[in-house]
């Protein structure tokens, strides 16, 4: 699942559906620790059996709770990897995995199968300001997202 501003394919699949966890188990969304500093966020994620996207708490639920998980792999770095950075076009999309093989490793740890979802389009629905390189730096630094981003009528509402 591409990250883009916000996972959306990652939340929707979160949402609870008739007869679903009946018959694929409970499934749990792996965020960013720092989703935790906004009481709204912090909410809606708890709601949806969000997973502190350390390596301790994804195998705690793969153990303990026998949970699915969803893991966006791309993170902060793949917020910053599309549009408007230089050299990309606003209908790119990127989805970085090469360097992401602890998600495989786990897998394999707990004889989880991995199936792969591709969500087109989520890196369209916000857009982001492009600003200097080093706030990107200090994003993948702090493990928080510094960017500005807007939507419709340059609300917070997606495209």
């Amino acid at each position: 699942v591409p990250h883009g501003i916000f996972p959306f394919g990652l939340a929707f699949s979160c949402l609870p559906e008739s007869g679903y966890g009946q018959t694929w188990g409970l499934f749990r969304p792996v965020v960013a620790t720092a989703t935790k500093l906004f009481p709204l966020v912090r909410t809606f994620i708890a709601w949806m059996g969000g997973i502190d996207a350390s390596r301790s708490a994804v195998s705690s639920a793969l153990t303990r709770d026998n949970a699915r998980v969803g893991i966006s792999p791309g993170g902060i770095a793949e917020m910053f990897e599309t549009y408007p950075k230089p050299g990309y076009h606003p209908n790119d999309e990127a989805a970085l995995l090469k360097q992401r093989n602890g998600i495989f490793k786990l897998a394999l740890r707990h004889k989880m199968p991995i199936i792969p979802v591709y969500c087109f389009g989520a890196t369209k629905m916000f857009r982001r300001v492009q600003l200097p390189q080093f706030i990107e730096t200090l994003s993948r630094a702090l493990k928080i997202s510094l960017c500005i981003l807007f939507g419709k009528l340059g609300l917070p509402i997606p495209f």
